[in-house]
């Protein structure tokens, strides 16, 4: 399978951003709270226009000429919020040519979003005046301090989930997978947070061998927040939190808006075989694999109509040309592309494997199912 890995080594001192002065308790999982206590009402204000420093300033400062334009450099100083007197701490100039040599525009930004001051959740509070709901989930490369982040943001009054793998220091909103929420989704969503958060917040469990980090931002419309975080293996993460997610943050595009006419869900039955250069089945098996019924939904999969009851059912897919498919599964599937330009593979998860748990959605009335190094062909059975 391939995959994109950003490589990080300095997220987790930037996604603790916000809770400088709160303590947490690994073991409960209280929320971070400030000695100022849980009033609410603490916001942290950004610098006023006047106390910024002007372009003229800056480009004299750092002796520039006219390689950027003065427009970017203006968004630029107002992303940074720079003053004069903190010129002198980086080379700004350096930073701002850097920034428009790669493209990168200015907009919110994950930080700005969790910099308020965080508070305790209140017996109270139904969560009325939420804004934003921040996700942020490191996952560590072999125990070491190299992190794949993933950042979700959703928007309650725009009502957009915005998901993405860049620094929480960039625009978030330039990012593509982005979907809409509607509002009884948002009150749900809410609502199970709520409950979730306050009748029973489950242990953290921090290990030294660390697979994965995680905090979970409320923010309120006043900017201060109820954050919760935690570390450590895959198997305790949140009871609850992960499939929470799932339902609410990190949805598929297509498949929340498609829901039930998910192109690959229904009855397949296979007719054809095409193994790759190395395959773990004999002739015989491949053969005994003609005429299997394979169904598919968004409640489970069924197997020549046994239910495989698989728990926490969910749809991953990336996209294949014939080119990539070639290089990574070292096969040549030659007419059984018919004028297809790209494929759609969809692995399920699943403890045990199984025939069936990944696939290539080629079209409305085709798939093909990948299994021990052989390709499967299987068309869509009359219902």
């Amino acid at each position: 399978m391939r995959k994109i890995v950003l490589a990080m080594t300095t997220l987790l001192c930037v996604m603790l951003i916000g809770c400088e002065t709160g303590e947490r308790n690994q073991e409960s999982g209280d929320a971070v709270v400030t000695e100022e206590g849980a009033s609410g009402e603490v916001s942290i204000e950004p610098a006023v226009s006047e106390d910024l420093v002007s372009v003229e300033e800056f480009k004299e400062y750092y002796q520039m000429g006219d390689d950027v334009p003065e427009d970017y450099i203006e968004a630029f100083i107002q992303h940074r919020q720079l003053t004069k007197d903190s010129l002198g701490e980086q080379n700004y100039d350096a930073m701002v040519k850097e920034m428009y040599g790669r493209g990168l525009t200015f907009g919110p930004k994950i930080t700005d979003l969790i910099a308020g001051e965080a508070v305790q959740l209140s017996e109270e509070d139904d969560f009325s005046d939420v804004a934003y709901i921040v996700m942020q989930k490191g996952i560590y490369e072999d125990g070491t301090d190299i992190c794949t982040p993933q950042n979700v943001v959703l928007e309650v009054d725009n009502q957009k989930v915005y998901v993405t793998e860049k620094n929480v220091t960039e625009d978030y909103t330039t990012e593509e997978n982005v979907r809409d929420i509607s509002e009884e989704e948002i009150t749900e969503c809410l609502q199970k947070l709520r409950s979730m958060i306050s009748d029973e917040w489950n242990s953290h469990h921090t290990t030294e061998s660390r697979t994965y980090s995680w905090r979970l931002s409320i923010v309120k419309e006043d900017g201060s927040q109820i954050c919760y975080q935690g570390e450590g293996p895959d198997e305790v993460f949140h009871p609850g939190l992960e499939q929470w997610c799932q339902d609410y943050l990190e949805a598929d595009t297509e498949t929340a808006e498609q829901g039930e006419e998910v192109s690959y869900y229904g009855t397949w039955k296979v007719l054809d075989y095409q193994p790759a250069e190395v395959s773990a089945l004999s002739q015989e098996e491949m053969d005994a694999f003609r005429g299997y019924i394979l169904t598919y939904g968004p409640d489970g999969v069924f197997q020549n109509d046994h239910n495989m009851n698989i728990a926490n059912l969910e749809y991953n897919a990336e996209g294949y040309t014939e080119e990539t498919l070639v290089q990574d599964y070292r096969v040549n599937l030659g007419e059984w592309w018919n004028g297809v330009s790209e494929v759609s593979c969809v692995s399920i998860t699943s403890e045990e494997p199984f025939f069936g748990q990944q696939f290539f959605d080629v079209n409305d009335d085709v798939i093909w199912i990948y299994y021990e190094g052989v390709f499967f062909l299987a068309r869509r059975a009359e219902e």
